[in-house]
């Protein structure tokens, strides 16, 4: 409401640009949403957004963690071992499902190298986030700064971060967060 004078001196001519405006957005957020998230799976922009649907109900329904399965399926495309992708899965065997899917529409060097660029190793966890506070307020700030490393590098490997590309714990899950979380 505060920026309807700055479109149009008439409201009602105002309120209209902006619903005009505004009714774009999903259009453009869903093409945008779909495009980077084919680039995270090596995909290009003109793959079929099925692979999509089928890869967050297969996430979904695994309960994988988003990070470790998008970083894992990145070093599969650069070369390594199937093991430890399918390590994710309950069942490797639908993982192996995913992946025969998947592999057939890998894009080329480029993509790959784009998958790097877009799969971090290391994202700030909530866990992660309340130990380096709770050590902070005791004057401890090593969680702290060893997280704040991690998090501004989050592409480089780093044997002293092993500890933050782990998973959350279920039991560790927030049940409820407040605004400055």
């Amino acid at each position: 409401e505060s920026l309807l004078p700055l479109l149009h001196e008439d409201e009602d001519r105002a309120v209209k640009i902006a619903e005009t405006e505004l009714a774009k957005f999903s259009q453009i957020f869903q093409h945008r949403f779909n495009a980077l998230m084919l680039a995270k799976l090596g995909l290009g922009a003109d793959s079929p957004p099925e692979i999509l649907t089928d890869t967050f109900a297969l996430l979904s329904h695994t309960g994988v963690d988003f990070t470790l399965f998008f970083h894992r399926l990145t070093d599969l495309a650069k070369g390594a071992s199937e093991q430890d992708f399918l390590a994710l899965f309950p069942e490797s065997s639908t993982g192996e499902t995913w992946l025969k899917s998947w592999r057939a529409k890998l894009g080329g060097a480029d993509a790959i190298a784009n998958m790097q660029t877009l799969n971090p190793i290391y994202i700030p966890r909530f866990t992660q986030l309340e130990t380096a506070l709770k050590a902070a307020e005791q004057d401890d700030m090593e969680p702290f700064n060893t997280l704040l490393v991690a998090v501004t590098t989050p592409f480089t490997q780093n044997p002293d971060f092993t500890d933050l590309a782990k998973p959350i714990n279920e039991t560790a899950i927030p049940q409820q967060t407040f605004c400055e979380t």
